[in-house]
């Protein structure tokens, strides 16, 4: 009896272990076991950005995310729009987010972040500027260059 009690409470234990080793936590980047081929940062008055390109499983070679900060999370942004431009014909990447009423109380970006991703066959070349330019609220500017 005392055999079968250990011999579960082993195959318990077991269980448990291998159940919290396998699971992976979604957090919306591309997989980290893909290889980091680039990490570049940046930052301005305002933003901050992570210009992430790791090696893709899919049809194309890499996978390009750009991930945009709002560094004040206290600042209400009710309408946003940015254009990240890579030279060498690596990818540009541009889009808009705005609330139909500017009197908001609450941001419309979750978690103060912009993450649009593409996928990509070349990498930036070395020594060209990424520029990232972010407009919000009508009339904020900011442009963030990083180059690699």
């Amino acid at each position: 009896m005392k055999k079968i009690k250990f011999c579960l409470m082993l195959l318990f234990v077991i269980m448990i272990t291998f159940g919290c080793n396998s699971n992976k936590v979604n957090t919306g980047l591309p997989d980290t076991d893909k290889k980091e081929v680039m990490n570049l940062q940046g930052k301005s008055e305002h933003w901050k950005v992570d210009y992430l390109i790791r090696e893709s499983e899919t049809g194309s070679k890499y996978t390009l995310q750009c991930i945009i900060s709002l560094l004040d999370q206290k600042e209400i942004i009710y309408n946003i729009s940015y254009d990240i431009n890579s030279p060498g014909g690596v990818s540009h990447l541009s889009g808009t987010m705005s609330s139909m009423d500017k009197n908001r109380k609450i941001s419309i970006l979750e978690n103060d972040t912009i993450s649009p991703s593409i996928s990509t066959y070349a990498l930036p070349p070395k020594g060209e500027n990424i520029i990232i330019t972010v407009i919000w609220n009508d009339n904020n500017e900011e442009q963030i260059i990083i180059t690699p």
